[in-house]
């Protein structure tokens, strides 16, 4: 445990075996440090004077010899100190550095940020999101009766519609023709929602959710998942498919 720890705090196998070795002599010539770890001797001088620098051995100067000791064991805690400046000096070269990089980045090689969902908490994760929407529009395109076995009514009606009217946020939405959403439509204006339907001929079951520059896409069927992709491009493509519908759609 004390070998693996000195070697965390930043010292070497070398160092490591020679302090271990100086610690019990009280002093000690690199000759003979180099006998006690089976190091050359070429390479136990180096070690005691990397040592020396790291402040955690002393040296002195005897005839035509280096005697080393071992500083008291609490210099071990100037290790720490002197790896956190190194630390600092890096971040701070990092720092100096970020805008150069940025500079020369390609902005076309950011990769689309991928995440997935599963379960109800997922759901509201994403949809908690899309509150925060700084387009103020929302585009969704669903099966209603499918989407309410996971966002319920009761949450919409209680939580979402407030949160976003008091967002001040615009949503429209392409669904087939039911019951229920003849009924969603009559409210449209009250709640900042516009609503058309889907040609009969057409029958969706899942769900396009589109804010900003995330396209969320859900299945409403089976074990309900959900992928939420945050890209520019990618939710430009998805809007353009979106406007076409909506063009397509029916209004009455």
């Amino acid at each position: 445990m004390v070998e693996s720890t000195l070697k965390k705090l930043g010292l070497s196998n070398n160092e490591v075996s020679i302090y271990l070795s100086l610690l019990p002599l009280g002093q000690s010539p690199a000759s003979t440090l180099a006998y006690r770890t089976k190091l050359d001797r070429g390479t136990a001088r180096y070690t005691c004077k990397q040592l020396v620098k790291k402040g955690i051995v002393a040296e002195m100067g005897k005839g035509n010899t280096f005697i080393y000791s071992p500083e008291p064991p609490e210099r071990i805690l100037h290790l720490l100190s002197e790896r956190q400046k190194e630390i600092d000096q890096k971040r701070d070269q990092a720092n100096r550095i970020l805008g150069d990089l940025h500079a020369i980045m390609n902005p076309n090689t950011v990769l689309p940020k991928v995440k997935f969902y599963q379960g109800k908490e997922g759901y509201r994760e994403f949809a908690e999101r899309s509150l925060k929407c700084k387009s103020k529009e929302i585009l969704f395109c669903t099966s209603m009766e499918n989407f309410r076995s996971i966002l319920t009514e009761k949450y919409d009606r209680e939580n979402y519609i407030p949160t976003r009217l008091e967002n001040d946020i615009h949503l429209r939405l392409i669904t087939p023709r039911t019951k229920l959403t003849q009924k969603m439509k009559e409210v449209d204006f009250d709640v900042k929602r516009e609503t058309r339907f889907f040609p009969n001929q057409f029958n969706i079951a899942n769900t396009l959710f589109i804010f900003d520059d995330v396209t969320t896409l859900i299945s409403n069927e089976g074990h309900p998942s959900c992928v939420m992709i945050t890209s520019e491009e990618i939710t430009n493509m998805m809007k353009m498919i979106f406007e076409f519908m909506w063009s397509n759609a029916e209004t009455d």
